[in-house]
């Protein structure tokens, strides 16, 4: 068998549970506040980003509309109240409503670009009939 021979000043590699200068509990424990601090910021960072988004789609809500929705889905608008984030079910589905529309912004832009092209064919129609084409 070959052995290695180690150079001076290299330390040995520590074995499972053994500590070394690099692994103190000290040091451990620092890195686990560390982490938890970053953690923290992260939460913060969030709630304040949902703390606007959420003033943003209920400040302007002018318009009533009644929807039925599923157990599944009154739970979780429950879930947000319990939270305390919303006042009623109705500030949680607007707010979840803003957000799904927000999620498909580019699907509305086509669908949107669709319905200007049905409108215009439709007016060409019209005037072809009425004979002012």
């Amino acid at each position: 068998m070959v052995e290695k021979k180690k150079d001076e000043g290299e330390q040995p590699e520590p074995t499972l549970g053994e500590e070394t200068a690099e692994t103190k509990p000290q040091d451990i424990s620092e890195q686990i506040m560390e982490g938890v601090k970053g953690f923290k910021n992260t939460i913060s960072g969030l709630g304040e980003a949902l703390g606007v988004a959420m003033k943003t789609v209920l400040s302007d809500r002018e318009y009533v509309v009644m929807v039925r929705v599923n157990k599944d889905t009154r739970d979780h608008l429950d879930q947000l109240l319990q939270a305390g984030l919303f006042k009623s079910r109705s500030e949680a589905a607007a707010f979840l409503l803003a957000s799904g529309i927000q999620v498909q912004k580019e699907l509305f832009e086509r669908i949107k670009d669709k319905t200007a092209e049905i409108s215009k064919l439709q007016e060409e129609l019209r005037d072809l009939i009425t004979g002012e084409g």
